[in-house]
């Protein structure tokens, strides 16, 4: 029979290996469009369109960043309940009479 050392460490690896599989699944990076800012504007209407184009991108970059915080803690989450899943697996295993 397995010590529980040893389970702990075949737990760590397949997280460990989880982590990995996961990390690779998240896309790259984000599709927001960086507007490019004349060297001289010709005009105010020139301005207000880059004004505009840079507030899109900051929204755009802000929304990203939001769903990736909300994943984030949502696998943390998960992440958690294993490990109290886990932690009572364990004290069941060590003390079945429940006392």
């Amino acid at each position: 029979m397995l010590r529980f050392k040893q389970i702990v460490w075949i737990v760590s690896i397949y997280v460990a290996g989880l982590n990995a599989v996961f990390a690779q699944a998240l896309p790259a990076g984000h599709h927001c469009t960086k507007p490019e800012k004349p060297k001289v504007f010709q005009s105010l209407e020139e301005v207000a369109e880059f004004n505009e184009a840079h507030e899109k991108y900051k929204t755009c970059i802000l929304d990203y960043i939001e769903r990736h915080k909300a994943a984030s803690q949502q696998h943390y989450q998960a992440a958690s309940s294993a490990i109290g899943e886990w932690n009572r697996y364990v004290r069941e295993q060590t003390n079945p009479s429940g006392s």
